[in-house]
């Protein structure tokens, strides 16, 4: 096989000051593994309860129900359901969540859609002040790369209780305040706070 010209001359270089050419720039593959499939009769969410009932079907068949953990539901443009993705696992009491491994298997998917559902062993499925904060975040980092997020679900493992962000207009509050100019103040986040939502915390 002939050397390019290019790589003799950094060879050269790195022999006449010696040094090791190592620093090349290594190529990756990125490549989608899917692990398993749950049968369902219906792969269309159109309701909040289809979307429960599917959250719920795979957090049993791959999650842990004795502790905190955060899924995504991909889905298509027209809300087809892609595939479930476990991005997060914690304690009992917290899971840390990043946006950015949520949003890497509706990337790697080529989801147009979202669903965020999180597991709460303790059954208290009312969202706290840092929830709203972190589901905000998802959806800002969501919106910027062109990725819908249909509703964020909390879902009680133990007496299958749930609360839906979409069903309490959380998630369409977040996607106004994008729309709407900053306060005088500088923060329009304290806006998403309605009575409503604020009995929540």
């Amino acid at each position: 096989m002939k050397v390019p010209n290019w790589i003799k001359r950094i060879l050269h270089r790195t022999s006449i000051t010696g040094l090791n050419p190592r620093w090349f720039v290594s190529q990756y593959r990125v490549t989608l593994v899917q692990e398993g499939g749950t049968p369902f009769v219906k792969l269309r969410i159109d309701t909040v309860k289809k979307a429960r009932a599917i959250a719920s079907r795979c957090f049993e068949a791959y999650g842990q129900t004795d502790r905190k953990q955060f899924g995504v539901i991909m889905l298509t443009n027209q809300n087809q359901v892609i595939g479930f993705n476990i991005a997060a696992t914690g304690s009992v009491s917290s899971v840390l969540v990043s946006p950015r491994e949520v949003l890497k298997p509706a990337i790697l998917t080529n989801a147009g859609a979202i669903i965020l559902c999180y597991t709460q062993p303790n059954g208290d499925v009312l969202p706290s002040r840092e929830d709203l904060s972190n589901v905000q975040k998802i959806v800002r980092a969501a919106w910027v790369i062109g990725i819908r997020v249909v509703d964020h679900l909390t879902i009680s493992t133990g007496d299958g209780g749930y609360f839906s962000f979409a069903e309490h207009g959380i998630i369409q509050k977040f996607y106004q305040a994008m729309n709407k100019p900053k306060s005088p103040a500088g923060n329009n986040e304290d806006a998403l706070f309605t009575p409503k939502t604020a009995s929540l915390h």
